[in-house]
C-alpha cells in the first residue's frame, strides 16, 4: 500500500508538471503562431520545445517540428556565438531575466544572419526560471544599409577634405534653430580660418 500511495503522488507530481509545462508553450504559441519575428522556447538545459514558422524559416529549416529536440545554442551559432551566449548572454538572463543586443546565426545551411534579439526568462508558479524563450528579428537589410551609409560618408568625406580652396560643413540645428552644432567639418577649414576639424567640432 505504502509503495502505491509513493507511486500515486509521484505521478500526480509528473502530471502536475507536465500540464504546467503544456500551459506555458500554449500560451507562449499563441501569441508566437502569428508574430513576423522568431520566437522560441527552449527547456533551461538548451533543448528547444518551441518554433514558430518565422523563427524556422530564419534557422533555415523545413518546419517548425525540424527545430524541436536540437540544443540551444551550439545548433544554430557559430562557435564564437556560442561562446559569447554561454559566458555572456546566459548568466545575464538567469540573474535579470532578460538580455537584448546583436547576435549572429547560423542556419542549418550554413548562412551567417545578423540578429536583434530578445532573450527572457519564463518562471513557474513559484517564480522559479523554467523556460528560456528568444525573439528575434532578421537585421541583415539594417545592416547593409549601414554598411552603405559609412561607405557614403567615407566618399564624400575624402572628396570634401580636397575641395581645392574651399571647406565643407555638417550641421545640426535645434527645433527653434537657436543652437547649431557642427557635426562635420572638412580638412579645409585649417587653411581658411587657420583653425583645425577638431576644434571647430569640440
Amino acid at each position: 500500500v505504502l509503495l502505491f500511495l509513493i507511486s500515486s503522488r509521484a505521478q500526480r507530481k509528473l502530471r502536475k508538471e507536465e500540464d504546467a509545462r503544456q500551459e506555458s508553450l500554449d500560451r507562449f504559441s499563441g501569441f508566437a503562431q502569428a508574430s513576423l519575428d522568431g520566437m522560441g522556447m527552449a527547456e533551461l538545459d538548451g533543448t528547444v520545445i518551441y518554433a514558430n514558422a518565422a523563427m524556422a524559416r530564419l534557422l533555415g529549416e523545413k518546419s517548425p517540428d525540424a527545430c524541436l529536440g536540437k540544443h540551444f545554442p551550439s545548433a544554430y551559432y557559430p562557435p564564437s556565438m556560442t561562446r559569447k551566449l554561454q559566458e555572456e548572454v546566459l548568466p545575464a538572463l538567469m540573474s535579470q531575466g532578460q538580455w537584448h543586443g546583436e547576435l549572429e546565426l547560423r542556419t542549418v545551411d550554413g548562412r551567417s544572419v545578423p540578429t536583434d534579439e530578445n532573450y527572457f526568462v519564463i518562471k513557474d508558479e513559484k517564480g522559479e526560471p523554467r523556460f528560456l524563450a528568444d525573439i528575434l528579428t532578421d537585421i541583415t537589410e539594417r545592416k547593409r544599409s549601414e554598411q552603405l551609409l559609412r561607405e557614403n560618408e567615407t566618399r564624400l568625406r575624402n572628396l570634401s577634405d580636397n575641395l581645392p580652396g574651399g571647406m565643407a560643413y555638417q550641421v545640426e540645428m535645434s527645433p527653434d534653430s537657436q543652437d547649431r552644432k557642427f557635426t562635420y567639418v572638412s580638412a579645409g577649414v585649417e587653411k581658411i580660418h587657420e583653425v583645425t576639424a577638431e576644434a571647430v567640432l569640440k
